[in-house]
């Protein structure tokens, strides 16, 4: 690794192992890998990021690929996430934002995990919290996604529809001609004290939902909540 001869005021003064010296900007990369030695996980790809496992909170790693181009993300026995190499970016953003916060990565890193998965709603694991109130009483598991209600749409993409309407698509409730979707959305940051369903159970093996797959059970929530009832 480099040595850190100097910090001026918008760059480093460093010199590598056969001498030569350099100044370098201080880029979030080179803050990361000058003020808190994370070289060898960003540049070389020859070292692991091991965050412990504390409280009720799991070890997480981040595991460098080849020649630190692409990285996999593992959270205790959850489904591990792969980062390529046009996300390097992202991951080092969410490091520096954990540094920024008390030099706490693990929330930074948490969040990074649960927006990168590409996993589209998974219909199985879904389905089974269907079968549980406040889902039981009022959602018709179809091709498509949820009937909630008996008239309101829910599709894989969370998109509503009123089924033989498809033209009207809404997100959020029923809501009468005229309606814009801008006055409906919804987002994860509203999830109406569904936290606790992030971390399900389904075939005898912990699963934590993607942001998309929160997302879905928000929107269903809700307009269990504020649509009609069955026509």
């Amino acid at each position: 690794m480099p040595k850190l001869l100097d910090s001026p005021e918008a760059n480093y003064l460093i010199q590598y192992d056969d001498g030569d010296v350099e100044l370098v900007t201080k880029s979030d990369m080179n803050r990361l890998v000058f003020e808190h030695g994370l070289w060898d996980l960003l540049k070389t790809g020859e070292e692991i990021l091991c965050l412990q496992a504390e409280d009720k909170k799991p070890m997480m790693q981040v595991i460098p690929g080849e020649g630190a181009r692409s990285y996999t993300i593992q959270m205790g026995d959850y489904e591990p996430v792969h980062l390529g190499p046009h996300q390097k970016g992202d991951l080092v953003d969410a490091l520096i934002e954990g540094k920024s916060e008390n030099g706490n990565t693990r929330e930074s890193l948490v969040r990074l995990y649960d927006s990168t998965r590409d996993v589209s709603v998974r219909k199985r694991l879904i389905n089974s919290v269907a079968k549980h109130e406040p889902f039981a009483s009022v959602v018709e598991i179809v091709d498509d996604g949820w009937l909630i209600h008996g008239h309101l749409l829910l599709t894989w993409e969370r998109e509503f529809y009123h089924p033989g309407t498809t033209s009207k698509t809404r997100s959020g409730s029923i809501i009468g001609d005229g309606s814009t979707e801008s006055a409906y959305k919804l987002s994860t940051d509203q999830r109406l004290g569904v936290n606790s369903l992030r971390e399900i159970q389904f075939e005898g093996q912990s699963h934590r939902l993607s942001d998309d797959e929160m997302d879905f059970i928000v929107r269903a929530m809700w307009s269990i909540a504020n649509a009609p009832g069955k026509r």
